[in-house]
């Protein structure tokens, strides 16, 4: 009996001693979770910003030739088909053309030459021609001079600025001058047109066009 006595206390003792261990075990695990720092936020990388250069380097000129190129050509298809349409419908008929026809030419150039194009201002008529995030800065100064800007990514930004002409007083000059016809055609197509007010020489806004690297 003695004996049994004896094994009992010492099984005794040793539940005890692993009770101990495992709430040992417990609060070592719950000072780790405790101590263990905050896990921080992973940072948003930060984006290529684009950059203005003074002088096109040395190989990227071809990429301003293809710029050149492809201004030119929207600025003549655009042109033409503004002096049609005002000759056979009068300045409302231009109206047309640039709301719904010189989207398309813009377009259209840009597929063939391998660029983005198109036209924008500080006064915008149609605000589909909001300008890309590069051109803030020339719109919101007074330099009427050809600009061009570089993306690390070897993309080249070309920024021209587009003179007021005479035909365009039309439609874009000072609202005293502009006839009811043109004024309701405008009032129809852009509810929240600003590009008023110019004069011949001004600068009415800007072409700009985006040419990727060469591979």
């Amino acid at each position: 009996m003695r004996y049994l006595f004896v094994a009992l206390g010492l099984l005794f003792v040793g539940c005890e001693k692993k009770e101990a261990a495992r709430e040992s075990e417990t609060t070592q695990t719950q000072e780790v979770v405790e101590e263990a720092p905050e896990a921080k936020p992973a940072q948003p990388k930060e984006e290529a910003k684009w950059v203005e250069t003074p002088m096109v380097p040395e190989g990227q000129r071809r990429q301003v030739a293809i710029a050149t190129e492809a201004q030119r050509q929207l600025a003549t298809q655009l042109m033409q088909k503004l002096n049609a349409a005002i000759a056979e419908g009068g300045p409302s008929a231009g109206v047309e053309v640039c709301s719904t026809v010189a989207p398309e030419i813009a377009t259209s150039v840009g597929e063939a030459n391998g660029v983005k194009i198109g036209r924008t201002s500080a006064k915008l008529r149609n605000p589909k021609n909001t300008a890309p995030e590069w051109m803030v800065s020339v719109l919101e100064e007074e330099k009427n001079t050809r600009r061009f800007f570089s993306h690390p990514d070897g993309t080249l930004g070309v920024a021209t600025p587009i003179p007021m002409a005479e035909l365009c007083v039309q439609c874009h000059g000072p609202a005293e001058g502009i006839s009811a016809e043109v004024k309701e055609a405008l009032g129809a197509a852009y509810p929240e047109d600003e590009a008023t007010g110019y004069k011949p020489g001004d600068t009415r806004g800007w072409f700009w066009i985006e040419v990727p690297a060469e591979s």
